[in-house]
């Protein structure tokens, strides 16, 4: 499976795809192949990123930028049959060769520098000459979350944020407060709108399961 890519660079880039192997890692090499290969992203034979199975108790992920070899090895990974992962690779100029698994870091490795060639092509499954291959399905990594940048015109509160879109009901930020019985609190909320949007702060008895009582603002509390 080959895939043209453009969003590398010379000096920077990620890439995240989607990955279930047919077989768990620790019995992957007894199918024919004893490097099989997860992915490779592929410049030319001094430029190139490829993911593969080094033993049987680490996966590489090799870089090579212009001919110099960073290699970030996870060891005694996880990667059972039938089990879909997410895979993040990165790299940065002057910085860290990254492997990502379901967003945890499980290797990291200094040195790089920037690609001559940067790679164009991505091969999933297999080497740039379509050998060594891993016997897996792949699809689409799911779209990160991204933070929109603020115009000229909006604000940033302390201990507000802004967000475009959210997929989450009447979304906000809330801090947990222990109490005592008996005892007395004064409660401090600040909200601010955005010109369309009406602010509420709630207090809420988390063990009980209800609402204390709640403060509504208006489109103009800015």
């Amino acid at each position: 499976l080959t895939q043209p890519i453009t969003n590398l660079t010379a000096t920077s880039g990620t890439a995240r795809f989607k990955y279930t192997p047919r077989h768990s890692f620790a019995t992957a090499d007894l199918f024919g192949v004893t490097s099989p290969v997860i992915a490779t992203f592929y410049g030319d034979s001094d430029d190139y990123l490829k993911l593969y199975r080094l033993d049987d108790s680490t996966l590489r992920l090799a870089g090579s930028f212009a001919g110099t070899s960073v290699n970030a090895d996870y060891a005694s990974p996880t990667l059972n049959a039938g089990t879909t992962y997410t895979f993040e690779i990165a790299y940065t100029n002057g910085g860290n060769l990254i492997l990502r698994v379901d967003g945890t870091q499980q290797a990291s490795a200094s040195g790089v520098v920037s690609f001559s060639t940067t790679p164009t092509t991505a091969y999933f499954g297999s080497d740039n000459s379509g050998a060594n291959q891993y016997d897996a399905t792949y699809a689409a990594a799911d779209s990160p979350v991204t933070v929109s940048a603020l115009s000229a015109s909006e604000k940033i509160y302390g201990g507000g944020y802004k967000t475009t879109t959210t997929a989450l009901s009447n979304a906000g930020l809330y801090q947990d407060i222990s109490t005592t019985g008996g005892a007395d609190y004064v409660v401090r909320a600040v909200a601010h709108s955005d010109g369309v949007c009406s602010p509420r702060a709630i207090l809420y008895d988390q063990t009980g399961g209800a609402e204390i009582g709640h403060l509504d603002g208006t489109t103009a509390s800015t």
